[in-house]
């Protein structure tokens, strides 16, 4: 059932659920019980039907001696079960409400168990306030759940009350029928245990089938989610694209987006550009200004909320997802870091190198682990590609600017025809990102590039840099005409660049010099 979970969410194409706090909160549910749900599917359905079938023969029994008798005792504990089924649906919504309380509770657990913040709180000495925290969540939840276990109590009480008096009347009926007839002592003896038995099953087949019906309906959540329909319009016939000699063409045409968490608030406002098959393109702005937006949508994440995006001349929300995604090389900006080997986080990017013959794989890792300066450090790794990284397992942990080499190797490693790199050298080093600079042309040879990223030493790589500015692109040129414009990009290059004057120099910032 878990591997289930996880097959649905794959196969969602977009991001478009995850924005949404009520989707995650369905799944955080099913996934906490997830462990205990097929048990007791099997057990408490499998109960029911057993405590029905004995009802059935002990009522048959009772039938003989008296037909109103098993109908009065039926109908007597017919409120109480209804009462049990109210309240686990109650139950139920109340800890579908309460996901996202326990969603907090979980991560403040996490940031105080974990070791990820385990500096921070160890230097700020956070761990009381997280304690605070986690306890004042607690209490909200159990307090909520106090009131319902009230409710549930007087109700199921009073219910419960019904069914035993009316039991305790069939007794007494009984002791004068019998004491009235001539019946032999055998037979008083089954009609005592008949009524006591309907009653005790009576009791524990409402309590069955009330927490039967209640894990069907988690049963019911886990379903739901398999069916969930995609979160992006998917053709019938969905077209595919294949990159050329040069790489991609991509236009980007009035695009506007915003999203779905937030759909006032307009990221990217009619964004308008286009991209030659082989050229490099930078995309620098202010954080915030939408840079990193334009990647999820170019990898199709989401859809414009208005405008349309082009691959080769194509509406993008005509091909297959995957297809295209098939043809990119990308580098996020917050790129994974995996509790695996070397030789397995860099051919993760790649599927078929996973699933290829051991020879291939390793050679082809090594020449772009080679090409991304990262082989240098594998070597000095006591087993080298099969090096176990994160100290989660026991692993070498790696400097921020390894992983990020690593993480650039995973993406040349597909070798497609688009290559997009969100802010690539942010923590590389002076030599390294030199030697990026210096390497760039090479390793984007026959494909199209987009880069995006904070520092100018690095755009300035680009054929072309486009600035955006409060979600549109307000100038674009290369980097000698930006500077001759002497706008936003010139202004923001010569802030930068002032920042490393060596000390005693005197920067122009009109000249953009130091002397």
């Amino acid at each position: 059932m878990h591997s289930s979970l996880m097959d649905a969410l794959d196969r969602l194409p977009g991001f478009v659920l995850h924005e949404k706090t009520d989707y995650r909160d369905r799944i955080e549910t099913v996934r906490d019980n997830l462990d205990w749900l097929p048990g007791r599917l099997v057990d408490y359905t499998s109960s029911a039907i057993g405590s029905g079938l004995m009802l059935f023969g002990m009522s048959l029994v009772l039938w003989s001696l008296s037909p109103w008798l098993v109908g009065a005792l039926v109908i007597a504990t017919v409120p109480y079960a209804l009462s049990l089924n109210r309240f686990e649906e109650i139950e139920w919504g109340e800890e579908r409400e309460q996901a996202s309380l326990r969603r907090r509770l979980r991560y403040i657990s996490d940031l105080s168990l974990g070791r990820q913040a385990a500096k921070e709180v160890r230097l700020f000495g956070t761990g009381p306030y997280l304690l605070d925290l986690y306890r004042q969540y607690s209490r909200e939840m159990l307090n909520r759940l106090r009131v319902l276990q009230r409710r549930m109590t007087v109700s199921t009480g009073l219910t419960g009350t019904l069914a035993g008096l009316t039991a305790g009347g069939a007794y007494l009926w009984l002791v004068v029928r019998i004491t009235g007839d001539s019946v032999a002592a055998g037979d008083i003896a089954v009609f005592l245990g008949a009524v006591l038995r309907i009653s005790t099953i009576l009791r524990d087949t409402a309590n069955l089938a009330a927490m039967t019906v209640d894990t069907w309906r988690l049963a019911q959540d886990w379903l739901a989610i398999l069916e969930t329909a995609p979160d992006l319009t998917i053709p019938d016939k969905p077209g595919h694209v294949t990159a050329g000699e040069a790489g991609f063409e991509i236009e980007f045409r009035d695009v506007t987006f915003a999203y779905p968490s937030n759909p006032e608030n307009k990221v990217l406002r009619g964004v308008s550009f286009k991209i030659a098959a082989g050229e490099r393109v930078a995309i620098v702005g202010e954080n915030g200004a939408g840079k990193s937006t334009i990647v999820k949508l170019l990898c199709r994440f989401y859809d414009p909320t208005a405008g349309m995006i082009f691959v080769n001349g194509r509406d993008i929300r005509e091909l297959d997802p995957n297809s295209l995604r098939s043809q990119m090389s990308v580098v996020f900006q917050d790129f994974g870091r995996y509790g695996f080997t070397v030789l397995d986080n860099i051919a993760i990017g790649s599927y078929e190198y996973i699933m290829g013959k051991e020879e291939v794989q390793r050679e082809a890792i090594e020449r772009v682990a080679r090409d991304a300066a990262f082989h240098s450090v594998v070597e000095e790794l006591p087993d080298g590609y099969e090096s176990m990284l994160g100290p989660e397992w026991g692993g070498v942990e790696l400097s921020g600017g390894q992983w990020q080499r690593l993480a650039l190797a995973r993406a040349l490693l597909r070798g497609r025809g688009l290559v997009i790199l969100d802010e690539p050298t942010a923590a590389l080093d002076v030599r390294a990102e030199y030697e990026f600079y210096r390497r760039f042309n090479e390793l984007t040879q026959g494909r199209t590039a987009v880069i995006i990223s904070h520092r100018f030493s690095t755009v300035r790589a680009a054929d072309r840099i486009l600035v955006l500015h409060d979600g549109r692109i307000v100038e674009s040129g290369s980097h000698e005409e930006l500077l001759r414009r002497n706008g936003i990009y010139a202004d923001m290059y010569h802030k930068q660049a002032a920042a490393f004057v060596e000390r005693g120099g005197v920067y122009d910032e009109r000249k953009g010099s130091s002397g």
